[in-house]
């Protein structure tokens, strides 16, 4: 509930946060969120999702210090790439629009890495109280943060330098629960004790991450931030910013309702699978659940965009409601696929998923690019890539209907 409260403060906060800093600065901060995005997804090379798997405490330790020595080395490698090529990486083409600021991007990394890992141990801990809580509260003054600064202060060294500290104090404050745990205050499930491995062991032991879990986890974060650093390259700050606020606003239904739909679905997939009955009615119906719920807020979108946010984030904001008329379809699709998308670990189709993630990022990215080109209109890319995405999503969905339907074939036949 709280963390369902820090997406809400969020969301009412974002009117006065983007009347004060405006579409340029959003935008270049975008570049700057979307470039974190990707290089989070390999900061510690998929390790810290590892920490909840060990049985025995010792284990547990040792892979998060290989997390945590990870996280530090890649940071160390991007500090050094800056210092020696700083010219260089400013100028690179999507990414020029940050300046100086790329330069804090390996302390972001570093910071939100170890809320990473921290989190991941709480999790195992299932002290998802403690989680709940620290995100409400740094929620809570990152935003108070934004408005008071940006009263005086509207740019984007203050949004950086707000995250940056905002996941410093949140990794602080769970390295405190964590030490009382691992101290005997809050007691680990009774485990007999045995001599930890050796990191090389035990980063050789959970390889599968590093060499599977990362790279479809990059994947994915780079079909959603590559399309900012792409409009940023092609027409500027401001479309990126318009970007930005569009997709972040679109994306909380599907975070809000969609995954809390799927974590009730998982396990109840995962039940029939080992009963051996049929996925596909459970599917098919959590599919076209969603599909009415998700008509009138996306289809509002998609018909009075521009008028909407204009009216509430201001004027200069009305361009992100027209990128919304075209991203509503798309987001409506990614909205509707929850279920599908639960059911393919219980499926056994991760293998397929990766090339789909590969195919599919291929052709929204050759979207993007295509519309700007034939076209010559940041609009026009932006509708291009809904309208694949959206194609994409739909694909998705009759594929893992299509494995459900052949697995209950099989099933009957066996």
């Amino acid at each position: 509930m709280r963390a369902r409260g820090a997406q809400a403060l969020a969301i009412i906060s974002a009117p006065l946060v983007t009347r004060l800093y405006g579409p340029e600065v959003y935008g270049i901060y975008g570049v700057f969120s979307s470039l974190l995005a990707i290089l989070a997804t390999i900061g510690a090379m998929g390790y810290p999702t590892a920490l909840v798997l060990p049985k025995e405490h010792p284990e547990a330790v040792q892979v998060m210090r290989v997390s945590a020595f990870t996280a530090l080395s890649i940071a160390v490698l991007l500090s050094s790439l800056w210092l020696l090529f700083p010219n260089s990486l400013k100028s690179l083409r999507g990414i020029a629009v940050l300046g100086d600021e790329i330069g804090l991007l390996p302390l972001a990394l570093l910071a939100a890495t170890c809320v990473q890992i921290t989190t991941q141990w709480l999790t195992r801990r299932r002290d998802f109280k403690s989680i709940a809580t620290f995100t409400l509260f740094n929620a809570v003054w990152t935003n108070a943060a934004r408005i008071l600064i940006g009263l005086v202060w509207p740019a984007v060294v203050v949004l950086v330098w707000i995250y940056i500290l905002g996941q410093a104090i949140l990794a602080v404050n769970m390295t405190r629960i964590i030490r009382r745990g691992i101290r005997g205050k809050t007691q680990e499930p009774s485990i007999p004790p045995s001599k930890p491995a050796r990191l090389p062991d035990v980063a050789w032991k959970y390889r599968d991450f590093p060499f599977y879990r990362a790279p479809q986890d990059f994947i994915n974060a780079v079909s959603k931030g590559v399309p900012v650093i792409m409009l940023s390259s092609l027409s500027g700050a401001v479309a990126a910013g318009l970007y930005s606020l569009a997709t972040q606003l679109m994306g909380m239904p599907s975070s809000l309702v969609g995954n809390a739909v799927a974590s009730v679905l998982y396990p109840d997939m995962a039940h029939r699978a080992r009963d051996g009955r049929s996925l596909t009615f459970v599917i098919a119906k959590g599919t076209a659940l969603l599909a009415l719920f998700g008509l009138i807020p996306f289809g509002a979108l998609c018909l009075f965009g521009p008028s909407l946010f204009a009216l509430v984030f201001g004027e200069g904001w009305r361009g992100a409601g027209s990128y919304c008329q075209w991203l509503a379809v798309f987001y409506y699709l990614n909205f509707i696929n929850k279920p599908a998308v639960a059911a393919i670990p219980v499926l056994g189709a991760q293998r397929g998923l990766l090339t789909y993630e590969i195919a599919g990022t291929l052709a929204k990215l050759g979207g993007l690019y295509a519309g700007y080109r034939i076209f010559g209109s940041d609009l026009a890319a932006v509708a291009l890539f809904s309208l694949t995405g959206a194609a994409a999503y739909a694909a998705l969905i009759a594929w893992v209907m299509l494995v459900s339907h052949r697995k209950d074939i099989n099933g009957q036949a066996g």
